[in-house]
């Protein structure tokens, strides 16, 4: 299995339309800022299902949760209606907080401080930004377990193997931060690395 389906599934739907819808419900943030955060808060997610998922107890509960409320990931192809309001979502499928509280628990706000860090936008924006791509993590992993009829043992695999191919690849340097804040919920020296960083990946985007 290709380590960087998930990732790639994800991006491929985060479109130019979809990214533009989000914006101006986020009352347009700097493109360089939202586009941080955005790969700021995807990180995050996948680390937290990242380290979810190393107790095999978890496992079986998120199996089943993506089973009953993101089965075949539908919400993935409509999108654009949906944050457009022209379509309505699956109460489940779209409860964004409700993902975030469980993925996150009590980390959900040391996670925003450090997103907001990274990308350097307004804390509240980044907190509904959050809020909005939750479910469509959920719905990728629906997708995939859908198409590639994956069991309990494949998802954990696919999501470890996630985390492990983006600690390592250099273009995704916040990855590898990200799962040690985790780790330490919340260490104050990895939020000021990942600002860092944060900053050298705007300059890079304010050059080209």
């Amino acid at each position: 299995m290709n380590n960087n389906q998930l990732f790639d599934l994800i991006q491929s739907y985060l479109t130019p339309e979809v990214m533009d819808n989000l914006s101006t419900q986020l009352g347009n943030p700097e493109k360089e800022k939202m586009s941080l955060a955005t790969t700021g808060i995807l990180n995050t997610l996948i680390g937290a299902l990242g380290q979810s998922t190393k107790d095999p107890s978890n496992v079986g509960s998120l199996f089943n949760a993506i089973t009953r409320d993101h089965e075949g990931g539908n919400l993935l192809d409509n999108l654009v209606g949906i944050l457009s309001g022209k379509k309505e979502a699956d109460n489940r499928q779209f409860d964004g907080l409700g993902i975030l509280m469980h993925l996150l628990g009590n980390k959900t706000t040391n996670a925003v401080d450090m997103v907001t860090n990274l990308s350097g936008m307004d804390r509240n924006k980044t907190s509904r930004l959050m809020i909005m791509l939750a479910p469509m993590v959920m719905a990728a992993l629906g997708k995939m377990k859908s198409q590639q009829n994956i069991d309990q043992n494949g998802l954990a695999n696919l999501i470890q193997n996630t985390v492990k191919q983006q600690q390592q690849n250099q273009a995704n340097p916040t990855m590898a931060l990200i799962t040690k804040f985790l780790d330490k919920d919340g260490d104050g020296k990895i939020k000021e690395e990942l600002a860092g960083v944060g900053m050298k990946m705007l300059k890079n985007f304010l050059k080209k």
